[in-house]
């Protein structure tokens, strides 16, 4: 299953569902954990029963987030491998320009 993206309180979230605790408000702020369980039931992880005053009435997880959290129990985030090549090519960049500028150096210390 691919990596999704979570936030911290959305982890938090997530882990209390998962343990069976309904009642988030007392580990998390409770507009947080609203819109924490907006964000999952978006991601397909959690479902949430919504009042009309914007708060949460209950949660729980869904397959796919039971499924989520079996397959990446520490729910890493995915690594973005875009700024990673960015990060390498900017050191090869460095450590070629230091290397002519030894390189010049001895030539010219001949």
């Amino acid at each position: 299953m691919e990596r999704i993206r979570l936030s911290k309180t959305e982890k938090k979230v997530l882990f209390m569902l998962s343990a069976g605790l309904t009642d988030g408000q007392t580990a998390v702020k409770s507009d947080e954990y609203v819109l924490a369980i907006l964000s999952l039931h978006d991601k397909g992880l959690a479902h949430g029963a919504f009042v009309e005053g914007g708060g949460v009435e209950s949660a729980r997880l869904t397959e796919k987030g039971g499924l989520y959290l079996y397959d990446n129990p520490s729910l890493s985030n995915p690594v973005d491998w875009s700024k990673v090549a960015a990060v390498s090519g900017i050191i090869a960049a460095i450590a070629a320009v230091a290397a002519l500028l030894v390189s010049c150096s001895l030539i010219l210390l001949r």
